[in-house]
């Protein structure tokens, strides 16, 4: 079997479900653009998350915080709306 196989078998999609890929609103977390990165990321370690929303002040959707584009060593004093994508 060719690669395009094996990530159909591993990513088949038809059979989850929407509980099995989403986490429940009251386990979810969202970031305030203006939060320190330092805090951002602590929030990602305590709820294992790599990818978390960005908020504006409205609770409109504004950015992602994506822990997978930050640099090694991000300055202490760098906001998450320094390093979020819009």
């Amino acid at each position: 079997p060719g690669a395009a196989h094996l990530i159909h078998r591993a990513l088949d999609y038809r059979k989850l479900r929407t509980r099995q890929v989403m986490r429940p609103l009251t386990r979810s977390i969202a970031l305030s653009a203006d939060l320190p990165l330092a805090t951002a990321l602590i929030l990602a370690r305590e709820h294992a998350a790599t990818t978390l929303p960005v908020l504006g002040d409205k609770g409109q959707f504004i950015g992602v915080l994506d822990l997978a584009t930050l640099p090694p060593q991000a300055p202490p004093d760098r906001l998450v709306r320094h390093h979020m994508r819009t």
